[in-house]
């Protein structure tokens, strides 16, 4: 953006008198930009995907003219100063707007979901030429949320068991998130000799029941199944094509990757057994890492491009850290088929 300022060159002589312009470069300014927001407390539900979240309109440039002027909107967590901002939307238009998952996935590029956060939010003009201005910084309390699918009971296998007192409605479960008789699923065996058994249904009155047929097959009139690894968090898969299952006891979950260690060795995570979740906040540099269970290859989260935010997908791609500092990360499994991840940055 430019302004003409009028430089007076007298030039006596002929009866002649000229003036020359000479052509200053002028940048917008903060006191040029004054940003609002429609809302400053946003609560986020995927049941309301679809609806309207937020607006933010800004006005300024009025002594000016207001072409090739293009703005991006910055968020970041209140107080970090902008240190850890990431961009949510930009136009060449003085207003934008978003929908509750437009503004979740946004959102959830800087904080855990179901946590309440300050937010904070900036205009950045940028013109043709020049320098960047910024607005003021407005401040939204909000929550994300975690997006999970629905599945029905087709995709439904329960694990009741003596482990968990041989309740239908509430036993864990393994998922087929495929659709294709493959499930899966984190269970956490919390008796050291735990039976179950495979269900089709909700109450023993009218289920179809699963038994252990031999090592690693089940069909029916066969026994209890048995946790071979024991008490503790086992991965269970069970494949009703093929009629046979297996379970992957789980010592440990940890990050592994370039952000994360220069040596190549995996960072454990802390275990939370009342939510299946492990977590860990630590200075991560500039670089990738994935989840990877029992610090091996055999089981491994990353998180697919088209996947919605939060999503952690097995053998998935790298998590990008674009920016070195200090991170809270978690890793939920406790729905199968609804796996998440989470990424706070903290300065």
């Amino acid at each position: 953006m430019y302004r003409l300022k009028s430089v007076l060159f007298c030039l006596v002589g002929f009866g002649l008198f000229s003036c020359q312009k000479e052509l200053v470069e002028v940048g917008p300014t903060a006191a040029t930009i004054k940003l609002e927001a429609s809302s400053y407390s946003v609560s986020l539900s995927q049941s309301q995907a679809a609806g309207a979240a937020i607006h933010f309109s800004w006005a300024g440039f009025a002594d000016e003219e207001q072409t090739g002027i293009h703005y991006t909107i910055e968020a970041a967590i209140q107080g970090s100063q902008f240190s850890n901002a990431v961009e949510i939307g930009s136009t060449n238009q003085q207003s934008i707007s978003f929908t509750v998952q437009e503004f979740n996935e946004q959102l959830r590029k800087l904080v855990l979901a179901n946590t309440r956060e300050q937010i904070e939010f900036r205009v950045r003009a940028n013109a043709a030429q020049g320098q960047p201005g910024y607005s003021n910084v407005v401040v939204v309390a909000a929550t994300a949320y975690q997006s999970y699918s629905l599945y029905d009971e087709a995709q439904i296998l329960r694990l009741p068991g003596n482990y968990e007192g041989w309740n239908i409605p509430s036993a864990p479960r393994v998922i087929s998130a495929g659709h294709n008789g493959v499930y899966e699923g984190f269970v956490n065996f919390t008796d050291p000799n735990s039976q179950f058994y495979l269900v089709k249904g909700t109450q023993w009155e009218n289920v179809t029941t699963y038994n252990q047929t031999g090592a690693g097959t089940f069909g029916f009139n066969g026994t209890f199944f048995f946790v071979p690894g024991g008490q503790g968090i086992n991965r269970v898969n069970v494949n009703m094509n093929t009629h046979t299952w297996s379970c992957t006891k789980i010592n440990s979950f940890g990050l592994f990757g370039t952000a994360v260690s220069a040596d190549s060795k995996d960072v454990d995570m802390i275990f939370n057994e009342a939510t299946l979740s492990w977590s860990i906040t630590k200075d991560l540099t500039q670089g990738e890492f994935v989840f990877r269970a029992n610090q091996s290859n055999a089981i491994v989260f990353g998180h697919n491009e088209k996947s919605l935010a939060g999503i952690v997908d097995a053998n998935g791609e790298k998590i990008r850290i674009s920016k070195a500092g200090n991170y809270t990360i978690m890793l939920t499994l406790e729905a199968p088929g609804n796996y998440a991840y989470g990424i706070r940055r903290n300065r």
